[in-house]
């Protein structure tokens, strides 16, 4: 969790939304991959990294925000996000 959404969090300020940005450069990242290699394609990394993604879109929902996916994560996500 972010600074910034902590101090929301302590400082009363209610949300309407949030943005979540991930590149695959930082899901690489998460996954394992070292800074060096990252310019390599790498979709077990990236899969491996999502993980860190999902825990964000969870701590989003508890706020209660429905998340809204675009592009990509659409296509791969929205099912194990309606799932649970």
């Amino acid at each position: 969790m972010s600074e910034e959404l902590r101090l929301r969090i302590v400082s009363g300020i209610v949300m309407a939304a949030v943005v979540l940005v991930a590149t695959a450069r930082a899901l690489k990242m998460n996954g394992g991959v070292a800074k060096k290699d990252l310019s390599e394609p790498n979709v077990d990394a990236v899969r491996a990294g999502s993980v860190n993604l999902k825990r964000h879109i969870e701590n989003v929902k508890k706020f209660g925000i429905t998340p809204k996916l675009h592009g990509q994560l659409r296509k791969r996500f929205q099912k194990g996000f309606e799932a649970g």
